[in-house]
């Protein structure tokens, strides 16, 4: 098991980007004290999938209006059907919100 520093340098983000992705993308056991360990499987598919995805091809006005409901907690799916935007550009546009830019 993974400690949310190891997840964070295995993905190259910050361990606040890796609480972001944590419920997401990321589902951490949680021990006795609280700590969160993750599982070096779905860590590793995680990077793999980020690694060998171009970025699909969004507007700056889809972007911002992305982030904009990411922020107010729209799921990935409202989001979708609220732009009418590919899944994959969504989820794209969500990894890069959770990285903080």
């Amino acid at each position: 098991m993974l400690s949310r520093g190891d997840v964070a340098r295995r993905l190259r983000v910050t361990k606040t980007t890796v609480l972001r992705f944590e419920g997401t993308l990321l589902h951490p056991q949680v021990d006795g004290e609280g700590v969160r360990y993750f599982d070096p499987d779905e860590v590793e598919r995680i990077a793999n999938s980020r690694a060998a995805k171009p970025a699909p091809e969004a507007s700056g006005e889809i972007a911002a209006e992305a982030f904009r409901l990411f922020r107010q907690g729209y799921d990935l799916e409202e989001i979708v059907m609220r732009l009418k935007q590919p899944p994959a550009t969504i989820r794209y546009l969500f990894s890069e919100w959770c990285s903080g830019l």
